[in-house]
């Protein structure tokens, strides 16, 4: 047996004597090799076999860097994100994107295979709360990379408020009516529409 680096099979190394019809070789750099057999018996040697190639790939694709959303950012239950492209010596690079309610990742709430594209859209829809994601790239012989992690918050939805004052048809006996209704959890401000009809067209 015969390799090389050289696709016309110049400079090889070759091991002679091998009794069976399998051989390891060992430590191997990274990079693109070719190969070639003959057989020998004690009265001649057969001419080599037609030349093969194989990878030997054993470093993991550069990290990704995410970039959409900000760290921490408040986002929608299906947030748009995005990350730098990774860079493999061997030929191109895959992604997973990875949701976890947990900064460790014990549990995985979301795990999609993008293909090569460096952006997607997370769904099904995520309740309100606290979650963490990052981004696996792969190459072709499966070494993978992890980018850093960062957070971002779905808002709770506010539930509707309940009107206190003034009544449902009530009649005002000032200019200055004071309006009042009851406080909601998760709402940080209030809109008060004011409108001649029902139907709000001109508030």
């Amino acid at each position: 047996l015969a390799y090389s680096t050289n696709s016309d099979m110049s400079s090889p190394i070759t091991i002679n004597g091998i009794a069976e019809t399998t051989t390891t070789l060992t430590s191997l750099s990274d990079g693109t090799y070719y190969w070639h057999v003959r057989s020998v018996n004690a009265s001649d040697t057969s001419a080599w076999s037609g030349a093969l190639s194989f990878i030997v790939d054993t470093t993991a694709p550069s990290g990704t860097i995410l970039a959409v959303p900000e760290d921490n950012a408040s986002v929608s239950g299906t947030p748009a994100v995005s990350w730098s492209a990774a860079t493999d010596a061997h030929g191109p690079v895959t992604y997973s994107i990875a949701v976890s309610a947990s900064a460790s990742f014990d549990t995985v709430l979301r795990n999609s295979d993008v293909g090569n594209a460096t952006d997607t859209t997370i769904s099904p829809a995520l309740a309100s709360g606290t979650y963490w994601w990052h981004v696996l790239a792969r190459d072709a012989a499966g070494n993978t990379t992890t980018s850093a992690a960062r957070s971002f918050v779905v808002p709770a939805i506010p539930a509707t408020p309940i009107v206190v004052t003034p009544s449902d048809t009530a009649t005002m006996t000032t200019t200055t009516p004071t309006f009042t209704w009851n406080a909601v959890d998760a709402a940080t401000s209030y809109t008060l529409l004011i409108d001649g009809g029902v139907s709000f067209t001109e508030p």
